[in-house]
């Protein structure tokens, strides 16, 4: 009988990757699953490439905004605007402005631009933006990235920072 005559909703196809591919199952140490899931996590991004520059980066998954086909032998660095993903993990769009960075030999930027007023936020919002922003900034001090937090629109910002630098 199919699913569909038996009432049940169809069955989800399983995703490639689940995290308890990550996780042993060890029961020893209560609260101890997540952590091991952190580490397991992080050996699985260090096995995809020993470096950045080695790392088969799927260009669909990011967006330039310039019109150069080359880097310009003027440049002096390479500015990441973040915007929606607020994150330095697994974020295809930093990881290609780094391995842009790198290649080039030029320093990264990360940019946030906050604006005077975004989509009604409230103070809850706000805080765990901001929130999220600190980690942002702490990992990036850890990689020897430049971040930048601005206040108002983006394309004055941005070019003070690429004046500034």
């Amino acid at each position: 009988m199919s699913s569909k005559t038996s009432g049940e909703p169809p069955k989800k196809k399983s995703k490639v990757v689940q995290p308890s591919d990550f996780v042993k199952k060890d029961n020893s140490a209560a609260g101890s699953g997540s952590n091991e899931f952190a580490k397991s996590l992080q050996k699985h991004r260090k096995s995809a490439a020993d470096s950045i520059t080695d790392f088969k980066f799927n260009k669909k998954r990011a967006r330039v905004l310039s019109k150069a086909q080359e880097f310009p032998e003027w440049g002096q660095g390479v500015i990441y605007w973040m915007f929606r993903d607020e994150r330095v993990h697994d974020n295809w769009a930093l990881l290609f402005a780094q391995k842009l960075a790198l290649k080039n030999k030029v320093p990264l930027h990360v940019c946030f631009c906050r604006l005077q007023k975004f989509l009604d936020c409230t103070l809850r919002h706000y805080k765990f933006i901001f929130d999220g922003l600190k980690e942002v900034h702490e990992d990036c001090k850890k990689l020897n990235i430049e971040f930048h937090f601005l206040i108002g629109g983006c394309s004055r910002s941005a070019a003070r920072v690429c004046s500034e630098a």
